[in-house]
């Protein structure tokens, strides 16, 4: 998780699949700036920890550390849509490649949840990739969107269709947008989540949260 206070999800469609593979490749660039080569779990986590030192000592984190990641998360019908042959398309487990519409019986998305009743852009097949962009402030965000989707390559090979702006709530800090506290009952990953006790209780994060090895 890139665990920021701005982010934008970006939902996208490959219009040309050789201009799409085109933008991939330039965003998987490390020179290219608001690429997602610099985020990496191994960059976020040293970020993440640098800032919680910050904050322990009494100092407001974004005056002296700022940070934007990106990440691209692609569907089964996305890789498709970029030509990847079938021998490596049957690799997926079968989850991924069925989609969530087709095991809808499975997870219960059923009369008023059918997949025939999602709003745009969420309709089965139509989302290729999911574009992730996060910051430490909006104009921080905003310019590294910006930079991601104006470039040739990716006004030639894909079409953005849809947004959702994701804000850390003023009223409830630490709360998701339903309103509960995010991730109180997920176990701790072992080199992740450091113990609150790691001398009396090394093998718990937060209480009671068991650590997991990856």
């Amino acid at each position: 998780g890139f665990n920021k206070d701005f982010q934008d999800f970006l939902f996208l469609r490959s219009a040309a699949a050789g201009h799409a593979r085109a933008w991939i490749r330039e965003i998987l660039n490390p020179n290219f700036l608001p690429g997602v080569a610099n985020s990496t779990s191994q960059n976020v986590l040293r970020f993440n920890a640098q800032f919680k030192a910050l904050r322990a000592e009494g100092i407001e984190p974004e005056t002296v550390i700022t940070s934007g990641w990106t990440h691209l998360a692609i569907s089964f019908r996305g890789f498709k849509a970029l030509g990847i042959k079938n021998r490596d398309l049957a690799r997926f487990p079968d989850a991924f490649r069925d989609g969530m519409a087709k095991r809808r019986h499975k997870l219960g998305d059923l009369g008023a949840n059918d997949p025939n009743h999602w709003p745009s852009p969420y309709q089965p097949g139509s989302i290729h990739a999911l574009l992730i962009v996060a910051a430490d402030n909006e104009a921080q965000l905003n310019t590294r969107v910006t930079n991601l989707i104006t470039s040739e390559k990716f006004r030639s090979g894909v079409r953005e269709i849809g947004r959702e702006n994701g804000r850390t709530r003023q009223d409830e800090r630490g709360h998701e947008h339903f309103g509960f506290k995010d991730g109180v009952s997920q176990p701790g990953i072992r080199g992740v989540t450091q113990p609150t006790d790691p001398l009396g209780n090394p093998h718990c994060g937060q209480p009671g949260q068991n650590l997991l090895w990856p």
